[in-house]
């Protein structure tokens, strides 16, 4: 799984470099197969590793914010240093903010949460925040994030803040939820995909729950399906790889994907899961998604020939950087949190039985 999570961050970076056509998977549909995955894990780990909520929460965090506060001090070093953010030229005629705004796209910036939202709004002349589309010549309000791809993250912590409740309802319910989160997506408001569903936390709701369903149906398989895995992951990178070439209506080939990731992680899960290699793959794959925009913009302000190439370099490095100094210590943290907590809760069960 955790390779399938890398090749993801690296689709979303081949789109945001302007080479999606290069045939692989589009980075929005990317990113929903993220959720997916994450749905999965978080059901794993509640049922595994979590059983008190704060511990859960508080150790999400530590995975988030770490990285991304190294992350966005990185970027502001950059924008600060008089640089283009990914071919958005901040010296250029932008909307000022006024001090309402400014307060809402600053704590956006810090705590994530509402990046999403705020991609429902540009900045008008008047500085003011307006529903998208409704004000001639105003600024997108996604250009003031310094990393404009962590609107995910922000849906990704709304998903986090159910996860615990969601993980307590039985199938049945999830099944329910997630159809009644599809009604919502496919419906017909007049605004773009872009925005409904995929800025729009019902109707991604969907993609996380078929994770947790997926999870739940792996539960009720024999464990000699891992067998499968292999092949499994040789058929998922083949459909990510032909997927912008099927020969059929753009939702099918969406549907068939979802699907796809969805009946694929049980396989996928019971096969790697003690690969220590596939782990250390895996682990790279928030790392890219934080960096890889700056790495882009690094590479175009530089100039730099081969350009494919040199973008992939500076995101691998700079990712793998990422990781050693701050996921790895922080992740010890996390797990020596887990345990401590685990032995206590021993404890008090023997405590109550003496």
């Amino acid at each position: 799984m955790g390779l399938i999570r890398t090749l993801l961050a690296l689709a979303v970076m081949l789109g945001h470099a302007g080479y999606s056509s290069r045939g692989f998977l589009n980075p929005g549909l990317a990113v929903q197969c993220f959720y997916i995955i994450s749905g999965f894990y978080m059901s794993l780990i509640l049922t595994d590793k979590y059983r008190a909520n704060t511990l859960f929460y508080s150790n999400r965090l530590l995975r988030l914010f770490p990285s991304y506060f190294v992350a966005l001090a990185a970027t502001l070093a950059f924008v600060f240093a008089g640089n283009a953010l990914l071919g958005f030229d901040w010296s250029g005629q932008i909307s000022a903010p006024s001090f309402g705004a400014m307060i809402a796209l600053l704590g956006a910036n810090l705590v994530i949460l509402g990046q999403d939202i705020l991609c429902w709004f540009d900045v008008a002349p008047s500085g003011d925040l307006a529903l998208v589309g409704t004000v001639p010549d105003a600024t997108p309000a996604w250009r003031f994030m310094l990393i404009p791809q962590a609107w995910s993250i922000s849906l990704e912590l709304m998903f986090y803040a159910m996860a615990p409740f969601l993980a307590l309802l039985r199938t049945r319910w999830l099944i329910a939820i997630a159809v009644a989160s599809v009604a919502v997506r496919t419906m017909d408001v007049g605004m773009g995909y872009w925005l409904w569903p995929r800025r729009l936390f019902p109707g991604e709701l969907c993609l996380f729950l078929f994770g947790m369903i997926s999870f739940r149906a792996m539960r009720a398989m024999p464990d000699d399906i891992s067998k499968f895995g292999i092949p499994a992951l040789v058929c998922l990178i083949g459909l990510l790889l032909a997927h912008p070439h099927l020969p059929v209506n753009e939702q099918v080939t969406w549907a068939l994907l979802y699907a796809a990731v969805a009946i694929a992680l049980p396989f996928l899960f019971l096969r790697f899961k003690s690969s220590a290699a596939d782990r250390r793959i895996g682990d790279l794959s928030y790392p890219i998604y934080l960096v890889h925009i700056l790495a882009i913009s690094i590479v175009d302000a530089l100039q730099v020939e081969w350009r494919l190439a040199a973008i992939f370099c500076v995101t691998i490095l700079a990712s793998v950087a990422l990781y050693y100094a701050v996921e790895l210590p922080i992740e010890s943290v996390r797990r020596a949190r887990a345990s401590k907590h685990a032995e206590g809760e021993a404890a008090a069960k023997v405590a109550a039985a003496a």
